[in-house]
């Protein structure tokens, strides 16, 4: 795991700055934040994208990739 999640977070790192879509799925922290996913993330097996702005569940958004962890996306 420990290796898994340096390979992880130098990959997550390269994609800062990028702008790609996402689904928003759920709100976090009163729905200032949600939690979402890219179409490179599947559920169960990789990370996921914490949204910041207005949504709704179900929204596609394009979004900005501004910061990362080892396994999750901002």
């Amino acid at each position: 795991m420990e290796q898994q999640q340096s390979i992880s977070a130098r990959l997550w790192k390269e994609r800062r700055g990028a702008v790609t879509e996402a689904i928003v799925l759920a709100p976090l922290e009163g729905g200032a934040r949600w939690v979402g996913r890219t179409s490179w993330q599947a559920p169960e097996v990789d990370g996921e994208i914490v949204l910041e702005g207005r949504a709704r569940p179900g929204d596609l958004v394009r979004v900005e990739i501004t910061g990362s962890s080892e396994y999750d996306l901002e």
